[in-house]
């Protein structure tokens, strides 16, 4: 595990469980963690103005109410950040169309609401952050040389439980 991330590591421990876990902090997750609240604004701000610029068709369903169920499901549909939004259907004259969609993205209530946190829970209480950093790194580094190792030998997934099972999928194969 790099330096920075063992700085910024804290360990948390419940009085009442066997269990406790590492809370993980870096520049490198920060910066993932920007990339994936930026994919999330631009998807659901592309998907308004997929809504509002299908008021300005003349082929599209304008009805108020159908807008505004289609704004609803615009919502259901990016949780994370509809609330950090404030969107209101304009109605026409007559009221019976929907005119056009206002929308702002309020920018305190995104940094308030998109933030993730990564921890790692372990029953291996009598550790220290730092062993747990590189007992963490070294699995990880593991499970990096056997997905290579299947994806090089062009080795599909299989869900047996019985050994032969197993053996039959393996030995298919020849080298």
């Amino acid at each position: 595990m790099s330096q920075d991330l063992l700085d910024k590591a804290a360990l948390v421990k419940s009085e009442d469980s066997e269990e406790k876990l590492l809370y993980c902090d870096s520049e490198a997750k920060a910066a993932v963690t920007s990339q994936m609240k930026q994919s999330v604004r631009k998807r659901f701000e592309e998907d308004l103005q997929k809504l509002t610029s299908a008021l300005s068709r003349p082929i599209a369903r304008k009805k108020y109410p159908k807008v505004l169920e289609r704004l609803g499901r615009l919502k259901e549909k990016h949780k994370q950040i509809s609330g950090c939004s404030k969107t209101l259907v304009v109605a026409a004259e007559d009221g019976t169309c929907a005119d056009c969609v206002e929308r702002k993205i309020v920018d305190e209530k995104m940094d308030q609401k998109l933030t993730w946190k990564y921890f790692l829970r372990t029953n291996l209480i009598e550790m220290n952050r730092m062993e747990l950093g590189q007992l963490y790194n070294t699995l990880r580094g593991v499970e990096d040389a056997f997905l290579f190792m299947k994806s090089s030998l062009g080795m599909c997934p299989f869900y047996h439980q019985k050994e032969n099972r197993v053996d039959g999928h393996l030995w298919h194969y020849r080298f």
